[in-house]
């Protein structure tokens, strides 16, 4: 069955004024207040983030809400949706981000983070799904975990 996943959320913008003496032309890009929907119906009025085709009887998917930047600027509420789980594998792949998030924090090494991540990649392969070159967004170096959402 397909799946759809649309995410409705407040958007803001803040940049530095241009005219001040401490212009940096930093910018501060923002999406806060996520409203998640998981629907079997494409609504081309809705803001379609991801979707899914499975064979799973009551998918559950993680949605991954992280913020991501670098010098000149950041975005925040930025979203990655796992592909779908059941019930059980969800709340230790919940788990299992947030593990990760708390080792970036204490500075782990980088083959600590790897092997979780692979815990996941291979727990999203036995339940069919194609994650060959699977990547958390969160992890990356600018980036930074701000939420993980369960969507039934």
């Amino acid at each position: 069955m397909k799946y759809y996943i649309y995410c409705k959320y407040d958007h803001y913008v803040y940049q530095d004024d241009f005219n001040s003496e401490d212009y940096s032309g930093f910018c501060h890009d923002g999406r806060v207040n996520h409203e998640f929907t998981v629907s079997n119906e494409q609504d081309n009025n809705e803001s379609l983030i991801e979707s899914f085709d499975t064979d799973i009887e009551k998918p559950h998917f993680v949605a991954i809400i992280y913020s991501d930047g670098g010098t000149f600027g950041k975005t925040d509420g930025l979203v990655q949706v796992l592909p779908p789980v059941d019930e059980k594998a969800v709340a230790l792949i919940k788990k299992t981000i947030e593990q990760i998030a708390i080792d970036r924090r204490e500075y782990a090494e980088y083959d600590t983070i790897e092997r979780k991540v692979n815990e996941i990649r291979e727990t999203l392969r036995s339940y069919g799904s194609d994650v060959k070159y699977f990547h958390l967004n969160f992890t990356s170096y600018f980036s930074s975990l701000e939420g993980v959402v369960i969507l039934r």
